[in-house]
């Protein structure tokens, strides 16, 4: 059996979906509660379109699951709001890139349902108390 490949997009993609969605909204995000989303949207994606949604490593950490590249990004932030993209720089052409999931593809679909389900939950909600009362929420 082969591996399924992933989407062609990064954690950083699907954080600054995140980010855009709470900034349009005016819903805060933690640097905490965007590990969660992305973490959550990462297993949705496997669930619904059963194949992974990025390649960047997953880690269990103390507080709950962490992409560390992710981690290292947004530390600086600590307890506060992220009031900034997830940008990397391009060495060739000299600038910032702000990578962005394409909004009208099966992914945005689903993060769209992540974000739904999820956006009222906070950061120092536990991951699995999340995931256990969205599966109550949807038995209803």
């Amino acid at each position: 059996m082969s591996e399924r490949q992933p989407f062609p997009y990064t954690a950083s993609h699907v954080a600054n979906y995140f980010l855009r969605r709470g900034k349009k909204e005016r819903r805060e995000i933690t640097h905490l509660k965007l590990q969660k989303l992305v973490y959550v949207a990462y297993g949705w994606c496997w669930e619904i379109l059963d194949r992974p949604l990025f390649r960047d490593r997953i880690e269990a950490w103390k507080y709950g699951p962490v992409v560390p590249n992710l981690y290292h990004e947004f530390k600086h932030c600590g307890w506060m709001p992220i009031r900034q993209w997830s940008a990397h720089y391009d060495f060739e052409t000299r600038h910032f890139l702000i990578p962005e999931v394409q909004p009208d593809g099966r992914v945005a679909g689903v993060l769209h349902q992540v974000w739904e389900a999820y956006k009222t939950f906070s950061g120092s909600d536990n991951t699995r108390n999340m995931r256990d009362r969205t599966v109550q929420d949807s038995d209803d």
